[in-house]
């Protein structure tokens, strides 16, 4: 049993009196008589049963239910905590894992960690059986705290050893997505390394995301290489996978390799974005390419995307760079 928050029980009357005005009123309707209607009536039926003074002295009962419901209302923790400690006090009363689920999703969103840890080991003890969803969730609670070390810690050290849940690929994309975006990149392929290890099968995400890594970390060979892996694994490259690798390779002027995977893009059905077309015609441009830079902006017009300011800036800048200052005026006049 946690340990009971220091929140007096007789403000709670007065809490739910509170709530019946603020939260529960505007959803109410009138019948045109002056009573309540059914919304208002059921809810008013929901919180009286909460009132803890009434659950000390009368037959009342919280069902499982009815606590998952007010859990999910604008509740500070430490009432949540003191009603959820209330109701397990009932006799045959019994926690289910839905109003674990909403309990430690709102105190996860307050960043009170230990107490999640506490109640992860009282669900443990009480032997209900946990769900990957739940772990997902607290690791983006992790997130929103800019903590992806205790994230991984999770992961690896906790879900499956201690509390028995076995994780599947939406876990580790999960953490593999909060390395990345937390600032961890050189953790991400360890990580998923570890992942095929265990032989969890990895999908299109997965392999995105740790080629956003090692781009990160410019480990763009070891990015392209994870392309030729994804057919061992069942996956197809996506546009995102391409438009991830066009750009790192761009941006580290290997403009051949960026022009062969915009082809293979292409052949493979993915449709490249503006963005995809200016990162290829930006690296021509550096590479003094600038007829080749001018056809794959044709090419960009022909699939129907639009130039922005962007694209004409970089091929007009390329022109002046070779003193072709005529046809960077043409491309202005054509331009407008």
């Amino acid at each position: 049993m946690l340990k009971r928050s220091n929140f007096s029980s007789t403000h709670l009357p007065q809490i739910l009196k509170s709530l019946n005005k603020t939260q529960i009123y505007p959803f109410s309707t009138s019948n045109g008589n002056g009573s309540c209607s059914e919304s208002e009536t059921d809810w008013a039926r929901l919180l009286k049963p909460f009132d803890i003074e009434q659950l000390r002295e009368s037959l009342h009962r919280i069902t499982p239910l009815q606590l998952q419901k007010l859990l999910h209302l604008s509740l500070d923790v430490s009432t949540s905590l003191e009603i959820f400690n209330s109701a397990s006090t009932q006799k045959g009363y019994a926690h289910t894992f839905d109003v674990y689920y909403a309990l430690i999703d709102k105190i996860g969103a307050a960043g009170e960690f230990k107490t999640i840890d506490r109640l992860l080991m009282q669900m443990k003890d009480e032997g209900i059986v946990f769900q990957e969803t739940l772990f997902v969730m607290i690791m983006r609670h992790y997130q929103r705290a800019d903590l992806p070390g205790q994230a991984r810690r999770l992961l690896l050290e906790k879900m499956r050893d201690v509390f028995l849940c076995q994780p599947t690929s939406k876990s580790y994309n999960t953490v593999l997505d909060i390395l990345v975006q937390g600032g961890c990149p050189k953790d991400a392929p360890k990580l998923f390394d570890e992942m095929l290890e265990r032989g969890i099968p990895p999908d299109v995400f997965s392999f995105a995301i740790v080629m956003k890594a090692h781009c990160s970390i410019n480990e763009v060979d070891s990015a392209c290489t994870l392309l030729r892996r994804m057919t061992k694994y069942g996956c197809a490259p996506n546009s995102k996978v391409y438009q991830t690798l066009i750009h790192a390779l761009s941006k580290d002027n290997r403009v051949d390799k960026a022009l062969t995977l915009l082809e293979e893009m292409i052949v493979m059905g993915c449709t490249p974005d503006l963005e995809t077309f200016n990162d290829a015609i930006h690296a021509l441009c550096r590479s003094n390419r600038i007829h080749e830079a001018a056809k794959l902006m044709d090419r960009m017009l022909l699939r129907g995307f639009t130039p922005n300011a962007l694209t004409y800036g970089v091929l007009i800048h390329g022109l002046c760079q070779n003193k072709q200052v005529e046809e960077a005026k043409t491309l202005i006049t054509g331009r407008s």
